[in-house]
């Protein structure tokens, strides 16, 4: 297992989509990849498709090196941190890091709501409860709502065509299988001047739930890759550009309430991910907290302040988000080992724990290969 170099090093998700700002003559959030601006300088029709936990670490793993992803493979970057699916697809599509969008992991702590709250799903951590809607968005939303790099392109360049197909949050627009989106290309690239994206679930899903090394995943990505090698050499006039959002490695659970002292200095639920979770501390305890996660789980994990969070830029750079503060609540922890956090009383005897995960500090889920076609 490796891990990389924190904080940021220019050659991220986040600069990734400032290229594409960059491109359109929009403003920039933050400095484009120059390897990126190069490749899509003098293309008109441009199709970006984001393959969710299709990672550097998981295509090697599945895919020879005479395969047809991995013969276009353009350059490596690096997710955001943490690396998972609400902060990296975030990051990408505002042109923003963590730290200025506001988007941080599967759950935060929401102040107003005084819940941790699944964000993507406007649900109650650790529950099935719901929450109602606000304006027909989910709470997160509302508080840290953006417009995408794909408005802010539309909006100075009236006559490009652009669109986006994606599920989350909460949202059931665009393609929901391999032939919508084969159907969703066909009608967007009759266009001169076209730039859009595309997320697929998968192999997020498979991987989770059958692990790095199932063959379902392996066939899901197959499939991915059969259906980029369609589309790519059926529309030789645009240029395909995939990726990923992050990686995934098989964990090791660990009960966060098996230790009923350090549980006893916990004010919530902690937050995040189970990789690198948030914890917010009783008044008086945080030393005790300290203590006690370092003897229980030093070995394992990285115990950071809200200061050395602050000082290491874990989540980047910018602006600060006026809710990132209480959202990161006091500590983080987080891992370059296969441990992961969770609660078992949450669990029900007919669930099952996901296999493989997502959102810690390893290479394995940090890096992530662009391959493009048609370049």
């Amino acid at each position: 297992m490796y891990h990389i170099h924190l904080p940021y090093n220019e050659n991220t998700l986040v600069n990734f989509s400032n290229s594409i700002l960059k491109k359109y003559h929009v403003d920039t959030f933050h400095e484009s990849n120059k390897q990126i601006d190069e490749l899509i300088k003098d293309k008109r029709k441009i199709v970006l498709i984001l393959f969710d936990g299709l990672g550097s670490y998981i295509l090697s793993k599945h895919l020879n090196k005479d395969s047809f992803m991995l013969r276009n493979e353009f350059c490596k970057i690096n997710s955001t941190f943490p690396p998972t699916t609400v902060a990296a697809t975030n990051a990408f599509l505002s042109g923003k890091y963590p730290f200025e969008n506001g988007w941080l992991g599967w759950s935060q702590y929401i102040k107003s709501e005084n819940k941790v709250i699944d964000v993507f799903l406007n649900r109650i951590s650790g529950t099935d409860n719901k929450l109602p809607l606000i304006d027909n968005i989910v709470i997160n939303e509302k508080l840290n709502g953006y417009k995408d790099i794909f408005e802010l392109i539309k909006e100075k360049n009236p006559l490009i065509e652009t669109f986006i197909s994606k599920e989350y949050p909460c949202s059931l627009s665009g393609h929901r299988d391999i032939n919508d989106a084969k159907k969703l290309l066909d009608d967007q690239l009759k266009y001169d001047d076209v730039i859009g994206y595309i997320y697929f679930t998968s192999p997020d899903h498979e991987l989770h739930s059958f692990g790095v090394n199932s063959i379902e995943a392996k066939n899901k990505i197959l499939e991915l890759q059969n259906f980029i090698e369609e589309v790519s050499n059926k529309h030789k006039d645009t240029l395909f550009i995939t990726f990923a959002d992050h990686g995934l490695i098989d964990c090791k659970y660990i009960n966060i309430e098996e230790h009923k002292d350090l549980l006893d200095c916990l004010k919530h639920r902690f937050s995040i991910e189970g990789r690198s979770p948030c914890f917010e501390i009783k008044r008086g305890k945080k030393r005790l907290f300290k203590q006690l996660f370092n003897k229980y789980y030093g070995d394992k994990f990285y115990l950071y302040t809200k200061k050395e969070i602050y000082n290491k830029q874990l989540f980047g750079t910018g602006e600060e988000n006026k809710y990132f503060s209480s959202s990161i609540c006091d500590y983080i922890a987080f891992t370059y080992s296969e441990y992961t956090f969770y609660y078992k009383s949450e669990f029900k005897p007919e669930d099952k724990l996901l296999i493989a995960h997502h959102g810690g500090g390893s290479l394995e889920e940090q890096e992530i290969t662009i391959c493009a076609f048609n370049k």
